[in-house]
């Protein structure tokens, strides 16, 4: 398995290279005050949806799913292996994120506090990590190119969903919420993330098991 996961950073480094040449402009960006800081720990959520779909095009271009399920890794690395994956690109994104968020931080308080930006980047690894739970079993079970389509649907139905509980928390804010759901919502965000990602690849593993290749 972990050689399914070096292969898939080796297949992606320029674009990884692109992502971190993203990340520095936003960050100057943010620092000149024409973008808001929020941009910065929201390419996470990017950078967590478009890289697991690349390296499925890269894979279905080269034909690589026949010849690693015959590896000792088997079907079950191949698909262990883009979990595993797309979760240490989210993660490494975040900490990138965040190393940058405290320095443009530090050198200018006025753009915020610092606590909430990383409330904020914690609510989109969680969200990256949900969009992807999602997201796998489909590009799994259909491949990259017949899944672009259904992907962009998910990314936009889970955002468009949280914007919309977004402004009905502002509509009923006149309804006192109790203390404690603010105290369990963060755990609540990590539990779904957390087993929602389970479940989503055993389910994918499911899926892959069955499937012609």
């Amino acid at each position: 398995m972990m050689g399914m996961i070096y292969k898939d950073f080796l297949v992606q480094r320029k674009q990884l290279g692109y992502f971190a040449v993203f990340f520095l402009v936003y960050t100057l960006l943010a620092v000149a005050d024409v973008m808001p800081l929020a941009i910065m720990y929201t390419m996470t959520v990017l950078i967590g949806m478009m890289l697991p779909m690349s390296t499925f095009a890269y894979d279905d271009l080269a034909r690589w799913n026949k010849y690693a399920a015959a590896t000792p890794a088997g079907r079950r690395g191949i698909v262990a292996g883009k979990y595993v994956f797309s979760l240490l690109a989210i993660l490494a994104a975040a900490a990138v994120s965040a190393l940058l968020l405290t320095a443009v931080v530090v050198l200018k308080p006025e753009l915020g506090p610092l606590d909430e930006g990383l409330i904020g980047l914690l609510i989109c690894v969680l969200i990256a990590v949900i969009i992807n739970a999602v997201m796998l079993p489909v590009l799994v079970k259909f491949g990259a190119e017949k899944s672009r389509v259904i992907s962009i649907i998910i990314f936009v139905a889970i955002f468009g969903s949280i914007l919309l509980l977004g402004q009905l928390a502002e509509s009923l804010e006149n309804i006192v919420i109790p203390e404690w759901f603010f105290l369990a919502l963060p755990g609540l965000l990590v539990l779904l993330a957390i087993g929602g990602y389970i479940i989503s690849y055993f389910i994918a593993r499911g899926i892959f098991e069955k499937k012609e290749l």
